[in-house]
């Protein structure tokens, strides 16, 4: 997904104004030592022990962020994705640039390392009632007394002129509101609206940020909470879900069904791959104890161990291979790269298991003979 930021700034906000929101951090932050600066939970231990109300802690990681994150230009439709978010935030703190992605994952960081539950939003946003052509992505945070707010460090730390970044720290979005948010900000998911009654697309095209309560009451606290439990691939099941409910028609939203679907399909593929492996890990188990058993036959059972002992050594292989054959053929799609080697692999377990049965047949014969029979067996057979 490319992200593209639309700074709703003016430019007629006094910067004394601006100043005067974060004066009661400002000076405290900007003392923040440079051996604090390298890593979000130094950053988070500094606040901690310099702030202990939550408003001034949220304040002071909110500043920290707009005021040492520059809007990167170059970089505004080159998002890479793939990393981590440790990686991500990392390299934001390094080269102290980012787009709105990094602002808010940077924010989120911080905040969770001062113990507030802060989750990442992705959407889209409007400003006279023009809907941007690329996705957003800001932050929330469930404040103590329960409700959530929104939170858009990077519409906050300053504005693009003459196609640079310019730093001019705002605090309209600093905690703010449902419906407030919801006059620019569209999620992808409506559960992040925090609203009973959340409003469509097209309500958010014309304006109309106006909870409709002839509608199904929508309990948001409760969906959030139990989706902050599961799986990642179950909250973009959930998510799937509910941008289905809501017709996602925005094209942006089009494009981020898209995503999701190839989301879940790799999660899916990604989890056979590593059943797979699972498989092959104990098939490769089964092999061993499969020649210790050989490499014991030809010893003729020396030195001498209780018949149970000896049935043990085949039987336990034996189980190994009839359950990786189970697994296997229960096994979902592994990728069209990985098919001739599954089938190798099936015809392996296939063979290996008759191997096995014709071992474990030696045995049951052998257990059934006098010690006299027995000696005889080993010359009769290998």
């Amino acid at each position: 997904m490319k992200y593209l930021i639309y700074f709703l700034f003016f430019q007629t906000v006094a910067y004394t104004q601006v100043k005067s929101f974060y004066s009661d951090v400002e000076k405290t932050i900007q003392s923040i030592p440079s051996s604090q600066k390298k890593a979000t939970a130094e950053i988070a231990a500094f606040i901690q022990e310099k702030f202990t109300s939550e408003d001034l802690q949220i304040k002071a990681a909110y500043y920290y962020v707009i005021s040492n994150v520059a809007y990167d230009i170059s970089h505004e439709f080159t998002v890479n994705l793939v990393i981590s978010d440790d990686e991500m935030v990392s390299k934001t703190i390094t080269s102290k640039k980012g787009v709105c992605i990094h602002y808010a994952k940077f924010f989120k960081d911080i905040a969770s390392n001062l113990g507030y539950n802060c989750q990442i939003i992705s959407g889209y946003t409007k400003q006279n009632s023009i809907i941007a052509d690329q996705s957003h992505a800001w932050a929330a945070i469930q404040m103590n007394d329960q409700n959530w707010y929104a939170f858009d460090p990077t519409w906050d730390s300053g504005f693009i002129q003459n196609k640079k970044f310019v730093r001019r720290l705002n605090s309209k979005y600093y905690k703010t509101k449902p419906l407030e948010m919801l006059q620019t900000h569209m999620p992808f998911d409506y559960m992040w609206q925090f609203l009973n009654y959340p409003i469509t697309e097209q309500d958010f095209l014309a304006n109309k940020v106006v909870q409709d309560k002839n509608q199904e009451l929508f309990d948001y606290k409760a969906t959030i909470k139990t989706y902050l439990t599961l799986t990642e691939n179950e909250q973009l099941s959930d998510l799937k879900t509910r941008m289905i409910q809501t017709g996602y028609k925005n094209n942006l939203a089009k494009e981020r069904f898209e995503i999701l679907k190839k989301q879940l399909e790799t999660f899916s593929l990604n989890k056979n791959v590593k059943e797979l492996n699972a498989i092959s890990n104990k098939y490769n188990e089964g092999i061993s104890l499969l020649n210790e058993f050989i490499y014991y036959r030809n010893a003729q059972f020396k030195p001498a161990k209780e018949d149970q002992e000896i049935l043990e050594m085949i039987i336990k292989p034996i189980s190994i291979f009839e359950d990786c054959s189970d697994k296997i053929y229960k096994l979902g799609f592994v990728g069209q790269d990985n098919l001739y080697d599954l089938n190798k692999f099936k015809r392996s377990i296939i063979d290996i298991m008759e191997e096995a049965k014709k071992h474990k047949v030696f045995v049951d014969d052998y257990l059934t003979k006098s010690e006299r029979e027995r000696k005889k067996m080993f010359l009769l057979k290998k």
